[in-house]
């Protein structure tokens, strides 16, 4: 069935099988070795993939032990899919934004803590899951924004303490953006802009306000779905969220503008004298040094 020279016998079980089947079913243009528990394939076993399977769309390595992912990845050029959930990943190669006709890129459930440079260089992404990973703010840089095809993120499960509000614009064909279960204490007005988003969900975080720009959203809308529960929301707007349509009517009200403008405030005002308490301990412990 091989023709290649190239030594089968170096050739891990699972591997080989896994492509003899992604031959058997070549029209199927597809290769899945998942759920194997393998921990590593190694550049010379990629290079095999590569050569036998030249026009490979859909790849799934999903539910294994893999650490790394090898730069040879690039060379499946016409990829389309590509599934890496519930790995052991703690980076990507930089080679991964070669994927120029990726579609689907699930990396959910690793130990990822940042993303190459140039992701937006995988300009066909349309859903991107980076789920249960160890993401913040920092991780999405402004190249990231520039993801325009991309119709579903899922960052939940993730450290964002803060959304990036900048550029957000930029992802003008997202309808779901999923920020569940982070650290978040604030969420951007600037979301308002996404004239698309159908799906948010932003439960359980650390949200206290919305801002009053959300009662533009189509907050009614039975097709759509808007996840806020399980935040410490304050008193006056916790009230609203058993009824959506009431909660849009009361974000736009004046009533809720003053109490959220009262509410940064205060928020800064705290905020402020926590740097300072902060600022005199780290003092005093200087301080206690010198003598």
């Amino acid at each position: 069935m091989f023709t290649s020279n190239l030594n089968w016998d170096r050739i891990p079980t699972k591997i080989k099988r896994a492509i003899e089947t992604s031959l058997e079913h070549l029209n199927e243009h597809k290769f899945v070795l998942n759920d194997t528990n393998i921990e590593f394939i190694d550049d010379y076993c990629w290079d095999l993939i590569v050569c036998h399977l030249k026009q490979l769309l859909h790849m799934n390595l999903a539910h294994n032990k893999l650490k790394t992912l090898s730069s040879h990845i690039s060379n499946l050029v016409y990829l389309q899919t590509l599934n890496l959930t519930n790995n052991h990943l703690q980076e990507l190669p930089s080679s991964i934004v070669l994927l120029s006709n990726l579609r689907i890129l699930k990396l959910g459930h690793n130990q990822l803590s940042s993303l190459p440079r140039s992701f937006s260089s995988l300009a066909s992404l349309e859903i991107l899951d980076l789920t249960g990973n160890d993401l913040t703010e920092n991780s999405l840089t402004k190249d990231f924004f520039q993801l325009g095809n991309l119709r579903a993120l899922y960052l939940g499960d993730n450290l964002f303490e803060t959304f990036p509000s900048d550029h957000i614009d930029k992802l003008g064909n997202l309808q779901i953006l999923v920020l569940r279960h982070n650290r978040l204490r604030h969420i951007p007005k600037e979301l308002t802009h996404l004239s698309q988003l159908q799906e948010l969900h932003i439960q359980q975080n650390q949200i206290n306000v919305l801002p009053p720009a959300f009662g533009q959203l189509d907050l009614g809308n039975a097709k759509h779905i808007y996840r806020f529960e399980s935040n410490p929301f304050i008193p006056e707007l916790a009230l609203q969220m058993g009824n959506l349509t009431r909660l849009a009517s009361f974000l736009k009200s004046d009533a809720y503008k003053e109490i959220h403008q009262n509410y940064y405030l205060n928020f800064d005002e705290q905020d402020t004298k926590e740097l300072l308490r902060k600022s005199s301990k780290k003092n005093k412990n200087v301080f206690s040094k010198i003598k």
